[in-house]
């Protein structure tokens, strides 16, 4: 199967190394987009989901890919929900909260070990990786107006038509002790849109592709694998 996977916001295509790491040896094409959440000239979710589909090799736009969307890339994914088979929103915001920016190394270095259940799970190399990632984002040009500018894309993002048109292709994968986007919410949401599928992973905070790579890969090769099977089935059936 292929999977197309959309990186958060102070995030990059590396957050999924370990989970394209599991998935490629059983057989699946894999490929981490590149998205540019602070760039000016882009003001809205569909200016970014309309980039990262242009960007695809055309293999990955035949509609039988699974776009998989972590965070804020979330809402890249199911903005695409029409051109993929499947979407799979991983931690994903229903909106953009408002935030204190943490301006020193050690405020992000305790924002970080929030994001997940434990601490560890971070190596020092990741933690070096993410903070001169997320303090050259925080020095660059506009950052502040940048921000504002997400926020307001996220918020007219119609989520509602989104989640009612494609929740039989939806799956919310949530981590249980996910601090930034609490379970609840997503309980809330299969109660209104029953076709919503879920996943939900132990000891998990909102970092799923960096805490639990193997788990959510796990769930992943396990969907393709009971997909094909259910789409070999009806082909017996229809022969």
């Amino acid at each position: 199967m292929k999977f197309v996977f959309s990186h958060g916001l102070i995030g990059a295509p590396t957050d999924w190394t370990k989970v394209i790491a599991v998935l490629e040896p059983q057989g699946h094409e894999c490929i981490s987009l590149n998205l540019p959440y602070f760039k000016d000239h882009i003001t809205s979710i569909k200016d970014y989901s309309d980039q990262a589909f242009d960007a695809l090799p055309s293999e990955f736009k035949d509609g039988s890919a699974v776009v998989v969307g972590h965070s804020l890339g979330g809402l890249i994914a199911l903005s695409l929900s029409e051109f993929f088979s499947d979407v799979f929103l991983v931690g994903t915001y229903t909106g953009f909260g408002s935030y204190p920016l943490p301006r020193r190394k050690e405020k992000v270095v305790d924002w970080l070990a929030e994001l997940v259940y434990d601490p560890s799970a971070f190596t020092q190399t990741e933690i070096d990786s993410y903070l001169d990632l997320y303090f050259s984002v925080m020095k660059s040009p506009g950052v502040l107006r940048k921000m504002k500018t997400l926020k307001t894309a996220t918020a007219d993002l119609q989520h509602e038509d989104y989640y009612e048109r494609f929740q039989e292709k939806i799956h919310l994968v949530l981590g249980a002790q996910d601090r930034l986007s609490p379970p609840e919410i997503y309980f809330e949401l299969k109660k209104r849109f029953p076709g919503f599928k879920m996943h939900e992973i132990s000891e998990c905070g909102h970092a799923i592709p960096l805490e639990k790579p193997e788990k959510l890969a796990e769930i992943l090769h396990n969907f393709a694998v009971e997909k094909t099977a259910a789409a070999q089935n009806i082909s017996l059936k229809a022969s």
